[in-house]
């Protein structure tokens, strides 16, 4: 019985060994090179919505694509000063479209946004040329598959006045948005490093 305890102790301590280092290592992966993959759902589609080609430097550039039956692709680059200050959000685009962001974001909420909600302060902020307030709510736990294996990120939740719902990754360098629930749902299922 003592050996069957003993066993019992070594495989708990082990597991959470194990499932602390993922959650320790878990933002490891948001660096150049990195592929995300996103599902969106809106009222009359659902489709993968897929960035490649990540930069992360001073500034942040990708190449984006949008799976069957959409089928359109682009490319967009945000400036240091849009990661730091920008309290607008674009979420959508035409095909072929490049576009060069100096006082937007898309796919990552701004340092100074990311810094209110920290703070717990209601930020303005500009979603699709809607005015908004968003407030944070809750820290959380979010599965997303990192190169074949599910990890746990730390998201903090917000929410807007209107009831727009946002997961962004608690990572202060990089405060990506995981999910959002707008007029669509947009969600990260999967992350390629190799």
């Amino acid at each position: 019985m003592k050996h069957l305890k003993f066993v019992f102790i070594v495989m708990l301590l082990m597991s959470v060994n194990t499932f602390s280092q993922k959650n320790e290592t878990a933002n490891k992966w948001l660096v150049s090179g990195t592929k995300l993959t996103y599902h969106i759902v809106n009222i009359t589609n659902e489709y993968d919505f897929l960035i490649s080609n990540l930069l992360i430097d001073k500034d942040v550039s990708f190449k984006w694509m949008m799976s069957d039956p959409i089928n359109y692709s682009g490319e967009i680059k945000m400036t240091r000063d849009a990661l730091d200050t920008a309290s607008t959000i674009v979420n959508y685009f035409a095909d072929k479209s490049v576009q060069h962001f100096t006082d937007k974001s898309s796919g990552w909420l701004s340092k100074k946004l990311y810094r209110s909600l920290k703070n717990n302060t209601g930020a303005k902020i500009i979603i699709d040329k809607k005015p908004e307030t968003i407030t944070f709510k809750q820290n959380e736990k979010y599965t997303v598959i990192v190169d074949g294996v599910d990890v746990l990120l730390d998201v903090m939740y917000a929410e807007t006045a209107s009831g727009f719902k946002f997961w962004i990754l608690d990572d202060a360098k990089n405060p990506l948005i995981v999910k959002m629930q707008l007029a669509f749902t947009l969600e990260l299922k999967k992350i390629d490093t190799k």
